[in-house]
């Protein structure tokens, strides 16, 4: 009997132990954590430019950051590269699928790649004024 007590004894001194140590590094709620933020006014937003040409949801947006460029992908099949200045587009992309899901420039923005529910991921060279552009990788 007095085993049992011992055991029951040192198995709640454990419990303690464990909850002490949760507490220990438990995080906060995120009220708790902005409690010394200052709110933000409210913010409205507005459309600048609607940039239109996919006939299918558009399912990712990338911006260049070098050359100013958007580019898009849909589930039409398509990557744009839009020049945002206009909102024309300057290169039309025909991908592989259009299970599409993302897309993204390269740093220097002379590549896009794209992938999706295919399992796929497509590499494009996506030099200014190039037509019919291939991939030049796809990664399976």
């Amino acid at each position: 009997m007095e085993t049992i007590e011992s055991l029951t004894a040192a198995a709640e001194k454990l419990k303690q132990d464990i909850q002490t140590a949760l507490d220990g590094c438990r995080d906060k709620t995120l009220i708790e954590e902005s409690a010394d933020v200052d709110a933000l006014g409210s913010t409205r937003l507005r459309s600048i430019r609607q940039l239109k040409g996919h006939i299918n949801k558009v399912y990712s947006v990338a911006w260049c950051k070098d050359t100013g460029f958007l580019l898009s992908a849909s589930q039409d099949g398509r990557m744009y590269v839009w020049n945002n200045v206009n909102g024309t587009k300057t290169l039309a992309v025909n991908l592989e699928s259009q299970w599409v899901m993302n897309c993204d420039f390269s740093a220097s923005g002379m590549l896009t790649a794209s992938g999706g529910l295919d399992n796929l991921c497509t590499i494009h060279c996506v030099n200014k004024g190039r037509e019919n552009v291939e991939p030049v990788a796809v990664l399976k």
